[in-house]
């Protein structure tokens, strides 16, 4: 369950994804703005559904309503892999593309340990309790409260500060 929600997600990234990002405009940003806003959204209705009816939500919630975050880190290292192997390009590549294909590689890991946890609550082996909601709620929250990087942007670093003190 969890892998498929995964592997579907990253389809729909590929896919989907890159469409949204050929359409490129300001409306565009917007829809993006109001995707992060519903992550934690989607997210906590997957988490409580304690049924597979939470499953469109919970990918809806990962991969941010089929943007495609996950796969545009590897997308840009695989372009940058593509120019000539000189000095210049190699260090640009480490910097940028290295940095690109280590984000997407941990926001995979992290959306299919996400995925997990929710398929092993829904199939029961995982019971719903005070340790595991303190685990999660952090993380719902920090996602909650992204938006703000947009409007303010020192509130959201001392936000992600705090969220991290106490996580």
């Amino acid at each position: 369950m969890s892998v498929g929600t995964v592997v579907a997600g990253i389809a729909l990234d590929m896919v989907v994804g890159t469409m949204l990002l050929r359409q490129g405009s300001d409306s565009l940003f917007m829809f993006w703005i109001v995707a992060e806003a519903l992550v934690p959204v989607f997210l906590s209705i997957a988490i409580y559904a304690s049924s597979t009816v939470g499953l469109p939500f919970l990918l809806l919630g990962l991969f941010k309503l089929v943007f495609p975050e996950t796969i545009e880190g590897v997308a840009n290292s695989k372009l940058l892999s593509s120019e000539s192997p000189t000095e210049s390009s190699m260090r640009t590549w480490c910097r940028l593309g290295g940095q690109g294909f280590v984000s997407a590689v941990a926001t995979l890991l992290h959306h299919g340990l996400t995925a997990y946890v929710v398929a092993a609550l829904y199939t029961g082996a995982v019971v719903m309790s005070r340790p595991l909601v303190l685990c999660m709620l952090p993380l719902v929250l920090q996602h909650l409260l992204v938006p703000l990087k947009y409007t303010h942007q020192f509130s959201f670093i001392v936000e992600v500060i705090v969220v991290e003190i106490f996580f």
